[in-house]
């Protein structure tokens, strides 16, 4: 089985850290706030909400944050106070990233099984363009839940700096096949706004039947500052 905290190390800068594992191996208490938030869930919801709160707490225990509920807003979590983070699952996979808040003003990342992407699906995230390519590949599923994993993992960047709804034909993402990059294009004004002057940096890997993608959102460091 392969060990997916390594692959998220992989994916992103040492200055964020990460965690990930299999939900039904994950186990640890919730704190009552966060218990009621799936009191009426199903079992599988309940295992994977469980798993994404103690993954989140071990990372942020890396930075010495000790342990406090992470509750949540429309559904996303909300973390301590300086520190922004981002938790994806499927109902097997579970992954984690945090980071301090300040020269990092958003981090992302997005689990998917590898090739489930239908073609419903694709028409529906993809813009016409990203179509053309994908229809052009001798794997438009594969390359395809590529896509949908590469804009969930941006827009969960967005969570701290843009909490509003982004539509999957908001952006175009140019994936490079070759080396595990991607880029985020904005092709909506409040989009463009959001990230301006930011470095976004997508990352991405397929391992093992699953596909992981990875987007940090950096302020660029002034040189002269510094000096």
């Amino acid at each position: 089985m392969i060990r997916v905290t390594e692959i998220l190390r992989s994916l992103f800068p040492p200055d964020v850290e990460v965690e990930g594992g299999w939900s039904g191996e994950i186990n640890g208490p919730l704190f009552p706030e966060e218990q009621a938030l799936i009191e009426r869930a199903i079992e599988k919801r309940q295992r994977t909400f469980r798993a994404g709160r103690v993954l989140a707490r071990q990372a942020l225990l890396r930075f010495g944050v000790p342990p406090a509920p992470i509750p949540a807003l429309d559904r996303r979590p909300v973390w301590p106070a300086g520190y922004v983070g981002t938790i994806s699952h499927t109902d097997e996979c579970c992954v984690v990233a945090v980071a301090h808040a300040g020269v990092i003003v958003g981090v992302g990342v997005d689990v998917e099984v590898d090739g489930a992407a239908s073609d419903g699906v694709l028409r529906h995230i993809a813009t016409e363009e990203e179509l053309a390519s994908l229809r052009a590949s001798a794997e438009p599923r594969i390359w395809g839940t590529l896509l949908f994993s590469a804009k969930e993992a941006f827009y969960k960047s967005l969570a701290a700096i843009h909490p509003h709804f982004v539509g999957f034909h908001d952006v175009r993402i140019d994936l490079d096949t070759g080396n595990g990059t991607f880029r985020v294009v904005p092709l909506h004004d409040a989009v463009r706004s959001a990230v301006a002057g930011l470095d976004v940096r997508g990352t991405w890997r397929r391992e093992g039947g699953w596909v992981f993608a990875a987007v940090v959102l950096r302020r660029p460091v002034d040189i002269s500052a510094v000096r």
